[in-house]
């Protein structure tokens, strides 16, 4: 039997707007047992801040009442989401900034760090982001489970890693097979963000390129660790994030059609 895996060009199509170029709902992506992720109820995104006005009418019908914003508080001061002033989202504030990531980021704009060694930091980045800061998407289900949460977006700065763990442990709590939650992933590849805010427009483009890229290794760094540390996510979801039977059995009927 083939390998279960969402139909990557039909789940690429991005939601348009003309200020957010990764913005996509969940829906669509298959489960173990034949049930699919509905529409509507779930969306992730790269920041908000360049919204047009035409971005926030087509936002508001969306009907979103939860924005879980994974960026730290300087970036949510210096680049302020823009949204709905009539009857605007939730906005939870969980954000944070992967361990090392300046450091990183500082070897790169020197020139010490090439796209090998990026490859290596970006693994290790999101061992990081699934042991060092669990709680903050523990937190995130929490948000999810409350009362009139739904429709929920999840969004970071470029919406692939921070946001792209988030994704990744959310299909893998409605029981998405490790295949499918991969192949959703590296849909972010096609819908990049630049990132010259952040680096110097002389760095080595191979570091670059390495840093905006969501490669399967990447995430695989992460599942790595929810391996040797849990031994799988079933375990992960129940000791590192909380997260009951009781809830995934309501996440289920809440998001899965």
């Amino acid at each position: 039997m083939p390998p279960m895996t969402p139909d990557s060009d039909r789940l690429a199509e991005r939601i348009a707007f003309e200020g957010a170029i990764n913005f996509r709902d969940f829906g669509g992506v298959p489960t173990r047992d034949g049930g699919r992720v509905a529409r509507g109820r779930l969306y992730r995104s790269d920041a908000l801040w360049q919204f047009t006005d035409a971005d926030l009418q087509r936002f508001g019908a969306l009907g979103i009442r939860t924005v879980c914003d994974f960026r730290a508080d300087h970036e949510r001061e210096r680049w302020p989401n823009r949204l709905p002033a009539v009857s605007p989202p939730r906005n939870l504030g969980l954000g944070f900034t992967p361990q090392g990531t300046q450091e990183a980021w500082a070897a790169v704009n020197r020139g010490e760090l090439l796209a090998e060694g990026v490859r290596a930091y970006m693994r290790e980045h999101y061992r990081a982001i699934a042991t060092v800061h669990a709680d903050f998407y523990a937190r995130m289900f929490q948000a999810m489970l409350e009362p009139d949460a739904l429709p929920f977006l999840v969004h970071c700065a470029s919406g692939k890693d921070r946001t792209g763990f988030a994704a990744a442990i959310i299909l893998l709590s409605l029981g998405v097979p490790r295949e499918a939650v991969i192949a959703d992933y590296v849909i972010s590849d096609r819908n990049r963000r630049e990132l010259w805010h952040l680096f110097h427009r002389d760095v080595d483009p191979g570091a670059y390129d390495a840093v905006g890229a969501a490669a399967p290794e990447y995430l695989g760094g992460a599942l790595d660790a929810i391996d040797s540390g849990w031994g799988g996510e079933d375990r992960y979801l129940r000791e590192a994030l909380g997260l009951t039977d009781a809830d995934r059995r309501r996440l289920a009927e809440l998001l899965l059609e």
